[in-house]
């Protein structure tokens, strides 16, 4: 080997531990980046897939008359204004 190949491999064997630490740190951050994408991603399809859920539901407003509900209120408020 040469000198030349030989010095660089010791540079590099005494720079091995934080050589390999700072590519675990970089692939940690990789993943987490991975991941908080795909959370946002998976959030954004739930949202509008629940949004479309919501729209395709029939609408459930019942009419309803009441006239009948109203006219008894008016004969309890009567017999209680007799009394």
């Amino acid at each position: 080997m040469s000198q030349k190949k030989v010095d660089k491999y010791k540079a590099d064997k005494a720079n091995r531990s934080a050589l390999i630490k700072k590519e675990k740190r970089i692939v940690r951050l990789e993943i987490l980046a991975a991941a908080l994408i795909m959370t946002g991603l998976l959030g954004w399809f739930g949202s509008r897939y629940y949004r479309h859920l919501e729209n395709a539901k029939p609408p459930t407003e019942y009419q309803i008359d009441t006239g009948a509900v109203d006219s008894y209120l008016e004969g309890l408020t009567a017999t209680v204004e007799e009394q």
